[in-house]
Formats: structure tokens, C-alpha cells, sequence
């Protein structure tokens, strides 16, 4: 029997390679950083490396890869895991950094991360924009955006300068004066504003509108991606979790949507808390906020959106593609790959004419929907490319909210009952909730699952919930007490069309006309204002 050598003499004095040479390693390598909101993270400090923040927990494959090709080690399960979590603990007393994922707003400039492997980002400015390399401008000292990464970062290929706009128009096949195409490239802009709460941009159509594939494309000029997400509703914390990951979740087929996931997407769009406990405590929590926009699709608007979340919505409704027109998409996604540098480039151009006339924009006074800040940038950049305000973005989408808070209000068997009182009783009423109630109970539906007040407090509550939709509707709220006794008083909006002398439910529920048949393409000859289109 052979026996094996004995170990060589250095082999046995050989110390071994433990956790404390691990962070040794680390630290050696990486700036220890953290947020506001408690997460650590490190940074390369190699100039030729990307200035790309990772979660130390997200490091254990890099390290021990880094490990053997520098001196052919490999440490312990153990001996990394204690190190990682050594490492934690000394990040919590590291300066403290805020990190972006994809866009930045630095200063009075837009960055936006290419996540190439280079650490390229576009830095755009109110005079222009340029492919900024980190690692050949060795700019460690400059003011520019610490940026993260996800499994979703798709790399962006480097904008070219000369695009147009109407390269992506081209593709989605829409007309330069369709509204809709103004809504989805004003949306597109916006987009890369980060710090402002952004709507959700919602295709809707039948089976054969290509509704899919347009909303994935329109995603995929700044946020490239195979396919759209999953219907968000089964679980809140694990949709916040993957819109975490994504600086533009998305969700394809939404189906249903709840009240509660109503309310979740409205907190999207403006910002959602997220709680966590701080490391090695039991009690001390640390809130952070996520905001995101977003792009859905669906066959039709679920009517479990709240008036709510349709005032956060970007609505573009298409219709079923004809077999004559339509195009394979192998050959669409071609030729998207090959103009996307040119559609970046024409998107840069106007976020930094947005940039250039936003401040003169927020210093003037105007009418603003919901979304304020949203519809400031959609002004700036009606300013930069020479759109009036009767027919520019800023008005189509303020037109668009309009008709989606409208039509919905239509559907509601509520609002139709309410309507019919007021036109029944001249066009205006005045009285207490439990008149009001017994007014309109010979307009209630069939159906015991549709909702329907019950009490004089519930029809009370449902009014102030639903003023925005009754006032889309043409119905005007206003309430009150007098000798310690609450009133409410409705009022029916006069309207150009309105010469019928009394409505049913029935009528009030017709079906309304598309919503962006709606939007008007040709510019009438009398000079009109944002301020008509608000109303």
C-alpha cells in the first residue's frame, strides 16, 4: 500500500486564509459607503474600475472570484460570511451617500447610467448632453451620480447625436398629430426625472392591437427588457420588492386590480414608505421611500383603479391592428436595435430642452392638474419644441385625465343615479344626505353585489370620495352644515350638448366614445389655452 508524501515543511507553517483576511482584502479594494435609509454598500476603488455601488451582502461571488485570480485562493463558506458580515457592521460608520438607480438629478443636470461595463453615464444639462467615461476621465473628485445595478439594468447602447423623435413615432405607428403619440413621448421624457412623482404610462386594447409589444418597446428606449412583468395584487411586499429592483417596473394582461393594489399603485407613483429594522437591533427602524413610474397593459381599464389612480395614469388606448398592416415582430425589434442610439439621442435633446426652460416654467403661474410637478416638465417641453398650449403634451395629457375620469364616472351606476336626481329636480339640489339617499333609491341597480350607499354617513362619504370623478362627469359638489344639520348641494355643469330636459341611469351609462377620439387633432381657428382644456 502506497502511503502519500508528507506535507512539505512551508505547507504545514502556512497560516490560513480567514474572515479577517477576507475584509482586509475588501478594504483593500472598496469604499465602504451607506444611505439614509440604511443600506451598506461598497464601491471599487480601482480607476479602472466602473464607480458602481453593490450591497455588501451581493459581493461573496465577486470577492472569492477576485480571491483566486489574484493569489489562487479559496477561503472558506465561514470564513467569507463572517467577513461579509463584519463588513456590515464597519459600512455603519461610513459617510453617508445616496445611491440612483439608472437616473440621477444632480444639480441642474440629468445622469443616466448606460450600465455598460465601463461605468458610462450621459450627463445632460440645460445646454446639451455627452457620454461621460468615468474611468478615462478619472474624475473621482467630480460631482456626479453613485449609481446601483440590478440583475434588471439592461445596458443601454451610447446615444448618437441627430435623431428625431420621429424615429420611434415610425415604429409604434402612430401619426405626428395623434395625441397619443404625444402622451407616450412626453411620458418618455419625463421618465427620466426621478425626483418627480411620474404617472404610469397604460396601453390598453383588444387582442391584436400590438398594445404589448408597443409598451415594451416604449419601455425598452430607457429601460431595456425581454418582457413585461407579471399583474402585480398577490402580494404587496413582494411587487415593492421587484419595483425595487426596476427604475421602470412593468406588468403586462392586468386583469383585476383590488383596492388595495389601487391604492399600493397610487403610493408607486408618489412614493412608498418602506420599513426595516436597522442591522443588530431589535427596535429601531429605518424608512425609506420608493417612487417609481411604471407601464401596464390590459384588454380593458379594471375598474378596481380608484378615481385616484386614474389621475396617475397615462392612458393610451389602441385599436386591433388589421392583418394587411401588420408587421413580424422579429422585424420590428431589428429595426428598433438599429435606431435606438438615434431615439436616445432626440430623448436627451428634449430632456435638456426641458431642462432649459423648466425654472422660467415654474416660475409661471398656470393652471395644473394632479400630477403638478409631472405636467411642469410636459409644459417645458411643449416650450422647447414649439407646441402651443391648446394642442401641445401638456394638453393632451390634462385631456386624457379628463376623459378617463369621465368615462369612468359614466360607468358608475352611483354617479348615473346622482345625475338623474339633479337633471330630474331642475339642475341643482339642495338637502340632507338622507333625502338625498331616498331621492335616488328608485335608480338602484339590480345587482346586490354593485356598491350602493346604505345610511345617510355612507352616501356622505361616498360623494367626497368620488367628487373628482362626479365633477369629470359634469356634476358639481358642495357641502355644508347649517344649525348643527349637514347639507349637500349638487349642481349640474351646463355643457354645449346638454338639451335633454331629464337623464336615466340607463342614458347616464351609454357608452361613451374612445377616449382619445376625444382630444381634438386639428387646431380650431380660435386661440385656446391649457386653461380652457382644465376647464
Amino acid at each position: 500500500m502506497t502511503t502519500p508524501d508528507p506535507p512539505a515543511a512551508d505547507e504545514e507553517k502556512a497560516p490560513k486564509f480567514g474572515a479577517a483576511d477576507v475584509v482586509d482584502f475588501v478594504l483593500d479594494r472598496y469604499e465602504l459607503g451607506r444611505t439614509t435609509d440604511g443600506v451598506v454598500f461598497v464601491i471599487p476603488t480601482d480607476p479602472k474600475a466602473p464607480k458602481t455601488a453593490k450591497e455588501i451582502r451581493g459581493i461573496r461571488s465577486e470577492v472569492s472570484r477576485a480571491l483566486w485570480r489574484e493569489s489562487r485562493i479559496t477561503p472558506g463558506r465561514e470564513a467569507v460570511g463572517a467577513a461579509i458580515e463584519t463588513l456590515i457592521g464597519l459600512a455603519e460608520d461610513a459617510p453617508v451617500s445616496r445611491i440612483y438607480l439608472r437616473a440621477a438629478e444632480i444639480g441642474a443636470s440629468v445622469h443616466v447610467d448606460l450600465a455598460d461595463r465601463t461605468g458610462c453615464f450621459v450627463e445632460i444639462s440645460a445646454h446639451g448632453w455627452e457620454v461621460r467615461d468615468p474611468v478615462k476621465e478619472n474624475d473621482a473628485d467630480a460631482a456626479r451620480a453613485i449609481f446601483r445595478r440590478t440583475a434588471a439594468s439592461g445596458e443601454l447602447p451610447a446615444p448618437a447625436q441627430g435623431g428625431s423623435r420621429d424615429d420611434l413615432r415610425d415604429l409604434l405607428g402612430l401619426a405626428e398629430d395623434d395625441p397619443r403619440w404625444r402622451l407616450v413621448w412626453g411620458w418618455l421624457v419625463a421618465a427620466c426625472f426621478e425626483s418627480v412623482p411620474r404617472p404610469i404610462l397604460w396601453a390598453l386594447g383588444p387582442q391584436g392591437s400590438g398594445k404589448s409589444t408597443r409598451a415594451r418597446m416604449v419601455l425598452s428606449v430607457i429601460e431595456p427588457t425581454d418582457a413585461l412583468g407579471r399583474e402585480p395584487g398577490k402580494n404587496e411586499r413582494d411587487d415593492t420588492t421587484a419595483a425595487l429592483g426596476r427604475f421602470v417596473p412593468s406588468w403586462d394582461n392586468i386583469g383585476t386590480v383590488s383596492a388595495a393594489t389601487s391604492d399600493w399603485l397610487c403610493r408607486l407613483t408618489t412614493g412608498v414608505e418602506i420599513g426595516r429594522r436597522a442591522l443588530y437591533t431589535d427596535d429601531d427602524l429605518r424608512v425609506s421611500t420608493l417612487r417609481r413610474t411604471a407601464v401596464a397593459t390590459s384588454i380593458v381599464l379594471p375598474f378596481g383603479l380608484g378615481a385616484d389612480a386614474l389621475e396617475r395614469l397615462v392612458l393610451v388606448e389602441f385599436e386591433r391592428v388589421a392583418e394587411t398592416d401588420r408587421r413580424p415582430e422579429r422585424e420590428l425589434w431589428s429595426r428598433f436595435r438599429e435606431l435606438q442610439p438615434r431615439i436616445l439621442g432626440a430623448l436627451f435633446d428634449d430632456v435638456a430642452g426641458v431642462l432649459r426652460h423648466l425654472p422660467e416654467v415654474r416660475r409661471t403661474p398656470r393652471p395644473l392638474p394632479r400630477m403638478a410637478d409631472y405636467a411642469q416638465i410636459l409644459y417645458a417641453l411643449d416650450e422647447h419644441a414649439g407646441e402651443p398650449d391648446y394642442d401641445g403634451y401638456a394638453a393632451a395629457y390634462v385631456t386624457s385625465v379628463r376623459g378617463v375620469l369621465s368615462d369612468r364616472a359614466k360607468e358608475d351606476p352611483l354617479t348615473a343615479a346622482l345625475l338623474a336626481h339633479v337633471r330630474r329636480n331642475g339642475g341643482t339640489w339642495r338637502g340632507a344626505p338622507a333625502a338625498l339617499l331616498a331621492g335616488i333609491d328608485r335608480d338602484r341597480p339590480d345587482d346586490p353585489r354593485a356598491p350602493w350607499p346604505t345610511s345617510p354617513a355612507s352616501i356622505g362619504s361616498a360623494i367626497r370620495r368620488g367628487q373628482e370623478t362626479l365633477r369629470a362627469a359634469g356634476l358639481i359638489v358642495s357641502e355644508g352644515k347649517s344649525n348643527g344639520s349637514r347639507w349637500v348641494r349638487l349642481d349640474v355643469a351646463p355643457t354645449e350638448d346638454d338639451d335633454a330636459e331629464e337623464a336615466t341611469p340607463t342614458e347616464a351609462l351609454a357608452p361613451a366614445e374612445p377616449i382619445t377620439a376625444k382630444i381634438p387633432a386639428v387646431v380650431p381657428e380660435r386661440t385656446l389655452s391649457l386653461a380652457d382644456v382644465l376647464g
